[in-house]
């Protein structure tokens, strides 16, 4: 899409690249990217965790278990290095949950993106076949979507309609026995659940179809129903431990510039589908407010040459009665 190629420099130099970038080594686990449109931060992720075959059901190699032992130390010195841990605090069970794979952030398990648009997703695609190589060196994802076929004797397709409105989902690609999903839906309406894995050292059974991490880039700005997408969003994070994280834009810390962006808000949104005068803390801290669990746990606006335009937001979901 020429849309697409045309964003590369504007983000070199405002940043956002950088930005991209980062949030790559801030999710983990089970990740649901929402918005993934033609998956610009695809070549971000960590995918070294998602090609390996998870090992269950059978007894480690000498050599297998040497390799997990060794990664499991060098998960835990990283969070102990970032001071994610105070001695006092390093009991049995922890250390059990840091040594399986997911535990440490930029380590990631499985990786859905949803997006309403076929399009967009075609190229998103393309770069996951070149960003994700499995431990063979050769590409997992297939060259063609798997599309559902008609229903038998029908003649009808079950295809859902580009851009079509509702609850109706579409697995576009799969790969690798679901830890990789490529998924056509509407988030303002549902979000897929978590691709079924073996459990890992403490996860409750009621979370495994949730996400560690659940992210989206530019989406709130699109949306026509903001609350609705990040009650969504919150209803398929992991409570306590699970985080959302959103890179948006909108209003800033300038009257003149606010102003500029309404008055070409109109024309904007005409050209890309994006209203970028919204007031993302707004939204966030509403949210908050009528979404039972949601916490705001951090916001900042990186890049001081942009005015607070750029933002970055931090949410979790407690558990209903702590």
């Amino acid at each position: 899409m020429a849309f697409d190629s045309g964003l590369d420099m504007p983000e070199r130099l405002m940043g956002i690249r950088s930005l991209r970038k980062w949030l790559g080594t801030r999710v983990k686990g089970h990740v649901l990217e929402v918005a993934v449109g033609t998956g610009r931060n695809l070549q971000f992720y960590d995918w070294s965790e998602v090609v390996k075959t998870p090992i269950t059901g059978r007894e480690l190699t000498e050599e297998e278990r040497a390799e997990e032992e060794k990664k499991a130390k060098e998960r835990i010195r990283s969070v102990l290095d970032r001071g994610g841990k105070d001695g006092e605090k390093r009991d049995k069970d922890w250390v059990d949950k840091m040594k399986m794979p997911g535990s440490l952030e930029g380590e990631m398990l499985t990786f859905t993106g949803v997006d309403i648009s076929e399009g967009m997703m075609g190229v998103a695609r393309a770069r996951l076949r070149k960003n994700v190589l499995g431990p063979d060196g050769k590409r997992v994802v297939p060259k063609t979507a798997a599309f559902l076929k008609p229903k038998e004797g029908s003649g009808e397709e079950t295809r859902i309609g580009e851009g079509k409105r509702g609850e109706e989902q579409e697995v576009l690609v799969s790969a690798l026995e679901d830890r990789i999903r490529l998924v056509r839906g509407d988030a303002e309406a549902k979000l897929p659940e978590a691709p079924a894995y073996p459990a890992r050292f403490g996860e409750k059974e009621e979370e495994r179809n949730k996400y560690d991490t659940v992210v989206q880039t530019f989406g709130l700005c699109s949306v026509s129903n903001p609350l609705a997408l990040l009650q969504n969003m919150a209803g398929v994070v992991k409570p306590d431990t699970g985080r959302i994280i959103l890179l948006e834009h909108g209003k800033g810390w300038s009257d003149w510039i606010n102003e500029k962006l309404d008055a070409w808000a109109p024309q904007h949104f005409s050209r890309y589908g994006c209203w970028w005068n919204r007031d993302i803390e707004k939204l966030v801290k509403e949210a908050e407010q009528k979404v039972p669990g949601l916490e705001v746990v951090k916001i900042e606006r990186p890049g001081w040459f942009q005015a607070g335009t750029t933002v970055l937001v931090q949410l979790k979901v407690k558990s209903q009665g702590k």
